[in-house]
């Protein structure tokens, strides 16, 4: 799920099969690459232990993973802790890159954060998952969606949804979403 979520928030909403081993292989190499920052102290193991275990089907990543894929992408990753009363953690806000994209995190499973307008003239749903690193409202929307997870019950917990209003109120309607991979 993992490796899942990130890839459709960093590839537009894009969901791919084979994603899962070409991200784990991509931070496998980038660690196999920096013995000296993928170090055994900073992994818990060998380097080459770390890399064939996160190479596995049933490894999940997490930050040190997001840390390289942020620095891969050239993209802030902001993770919303939803059991940590909704605190977010930035990778790769110190780089100063010009978009971020969000994932959920439940202290179990990472779950994309995506946008959905629909547009009435085109009818379709259009999706974005980046979002400019200065948009405040979609900061604001993302802390919104947390509240409204942590307030759902598990039936509900699927399709959590803020709404964002288009301020012309004709040609589209936005919402922000997460879904369950």
């Amino acid at each position: 799920v993992f490796f899942s979520s990130t890839y459709f928030v960093l590839h537009s909403g894009k969901l791919d099969l084979a994603s899962n081993k070409y991200l784990r292989n991509l931070v496998a190499s980038k660690i196999e690459s920096d013995h000296i920052t993928y170090s055994e102290a900073m992994l818990g193991r060998t380097n080459l232990e770390y890399s064939k275990w996160i190479r596995r089907d049933d490894s999940w990543g997490g930050g040190i993973e997001l840390a390289i894929l942020t620095q891969e992408y050239e993209t802030e990753i902001c993770v919303i802790n939803t059991e940590c009363g909704g605190r977010i953690d930035y990778f790769g806000e110190d780089r100063h890159f010009p978009y971020r994209v969000f994932l959920l995190y439940d202290n179990l499973h990472y779950d994309p954060v995506y946008l959905v307008t629909y547009d009435v003239v085109q009818q379709k749903e259009l999706i974005q998952t980046k979002f400019h690193r200065n948009d405040e409202a979609i900061l604001a929307l993302a802390k919104d969606l947390v509240e409204q997870f942590n307030s759902s019950t598990l039936d509900d917990i699927e399709h959590s949804t803020s709404y964002k209003k288009n301020p012309s109120g004709t040609s589209s309607e936005s919402h922000l979403m997460h879904v369950k991979l």
